[in-house]
């Protein structure tokens, strides 16, 4: 069975949202949702600064926490923008406890100054399934978004691509069922506009994250934000 016909259940017709181009990817994340309406939870990764990794010894697959946020929480009370808050104003990006713990989020006692917030492809539908996620390793030029463009077309992915500051990122807007996901990734092994570290370390986890906020601990990072629909 294709993809397209496996997950043509889950899509709905755009209705009251239109997507414009230079939205954040916060609201990239909620078309998403809305697209999905079975989607009923996401998992925020909240990454720590790297010296601060170092300092308190976390091992590299530690290397952030997960918090979940109900599709109620992100489409009607802002929960994205609490993290997005948090970290552009506390001072070096710490996580403060007590603002989590009145938000009603917990984080290990210990955890560190934050760098940024990451979505997680996993979700469930209500069974396993993934948001197609991609990150480009290629110059920001009209060229090379033609030629993503085109190479996500040639394979009928629909979605977003943003602009992530460094380069592209992707975000499927059909999901791909659960045991399909090393497949999706799979395809674009040896593509050179793609990220191949990100794609290998992608396949070992089991899932894939695209970042949601600036990276607070690099001075040029932005909030990605699109730039295309394909």
């Amino acid at each position: 069975m294709s993809h397209e016909a496996d997950n043509s259940s889950d899509i709905i017709p755009e209705q009251d949202e239109v997507v414009l181009i230079g939205n954040p990817a916060k609201e990239i994340v909620k078309e998403i949702l809305r697209k999905n309406p079975k989607i009923h939870s996401l998992e925020l990764c909240i990454h720590p600064l790297e010296d601060s990794i170092d300092i308190i010894g976390y091992r590299l697959d530690d290397d952030y926490q997960e918090l979940e946020l109900s599709r109620e929480e992100i489409l009607a009370f802002q929960g994205l923008e609490e993290f997005e808050h948090i970290l552009g104003v506390l001072d070096d990006t710490e996580i403060d406890q007590e603002i989590m713990e009145r938000l009603g989020r917990d984080l290990d006692e210990d955890w560190p100054h934050a760098a940024y917030v990451s979505v997680k492809s996993l979700v469930y539908a209500p069974e396993p399934r993934h948001i197609p996620m991609l990150d480009f390793n290629c110059r920001k030029t009209g060229e090379n978004l033609q030629r993503i463009l085109d190479t996500l077309r040639s394979n009928r992915e629909r979605g977003f691509i943003l602009d992530s500051g460094h380069s592209f990122h992707f975000w499927g807007a059909r999901l791909v069922p659960g045991n399909q996901g090393a497949a999706f990734l799979s395809k674009y092994r040896d593509n050179k506009l793609v990220d191949q570290k990100y794609i290998e370390l992608s396949l070992s986890r089991g899932f894939t994250l695209l970042r949601i906020t600036q990276n607070m601990a690099r001075d040029e990072s932005i909030a990605p934000r699109l730039v295309a629909v394909v």
